[in-house]
């Protein structure tokens, strides 16, 4: 069976968050492509710890090699990292926040790029061991920031394309809802334009990469 990934991060949980509002109806549209199994993890709900010292000191020890401590270390990061390998689809849910993501989305990227795990330093720099996957971004911003002058000040999407790109994810797919902030006018037709795009939201699965764990 198809799995979907669906992640949220934005730190509004009381219905006003367009993140959310609009992640969750690409998430729908996706199941109802594909009848596919919905494994959701909401990052400020059950917010992740940050890295520790025993995180990093485990992380550079083959697997066979780790103590218990440094198992159990590593224990959340094998976790989630098995929720991504699984999943056929990934949805996620990323409002910006001061021009680039929230603080609960950069903990949850810290636990999955691991090296040796989810990619390999090489001459040639990063190559990622994940399989590709049709993943589906779903961003929010009070400005805009899609084209103009706003393009230079845009951290959130060159950041998550290089990080998703490092672990294997290349096939992303942006879905921005913006100017919410600006109201009338301009925030209906962000509106009409994003319920155009999931309403165009397609799925074709990838096949397994040779790099792949």
């Amino acid at each position: 069976m198809t799995k979907i990934l669906h992640i949220d991060s934005s730190s509004q949980t009381c219905g006003t968050s367009y993140s959310r509002k609009f992640s969750l109806q690409v998430v729908q549209r996706l199941q109802d492509l594909t009848g596919g199994e919905i494994v959701s993890r909401d990052l400020v709900r059950s917010a992740l710890p940050h890295v520790s010292d025993a995180f990093v000191e485990a992380m550079f020890v083959s697997a066979e090699d780790r103590t218990a401590e440094q198992s159990l270390a590593l224990a959340l990061s094998e976790t989630l990292i098995g929720e991504l390998e699984s999943a056929d689809a990934v949805v996620i849910g990323c409002p910006m926040y001061n021009y680039s993501i929230p603080s609960a989305l950069k903990a949850w990227l810290d636990h999955i790029v691991r090296a040796r795990r989810t990619f390999v330093h090489t001459p040639e720099g990063p190559r990622g061991l994940l399989r590709d996957r049709p993943t589906y971004i779903v961003t929010s911003s009070g400005g805009l920031y899609r084209e103009g002058l706003g393009t230079k000040v845009d951290f959130l999407s060159p950041y998550l394309t290089a990080v998703l790109g490092k672990i294997g994810l290349h096939d992303l797919r942006f879905v921005q809802v913006e100017g919410v902030a600006l109201g009338g006018e301009a925030l209906g037709a962000a509106l009409e334009r994003v319920e155009a795009d999931i309403a165009s939201v397609s799925f074709v699965a990838h096949a397994q990469s040779a790099y792949a764990n």
